[in-house]
């Protein structure tokens, strides 16, 4: 299962975020869901 964790500040503005697991979709190192959530993940950071 993938984790996502989001880390907010008092005000409510999100300053943070952490992402952990496997999807199970496939093997690690070839499971698209993973990369999928990966590529999501640095998109985010841009």
């Amino acid at each position: 299962m993938i984790k996502i964790v989001i880390y907010k500040a008092k005000e409510g503005r999100i300053k943070g975020f952490k992402i952990s697991g496997h999807s199970g979709y496939g093997i690690r190192g070839t499971d698209i869901v993973c990369s999928a959530v990966s590529a999501l993940g640095q998109t985010a950071i841009l």
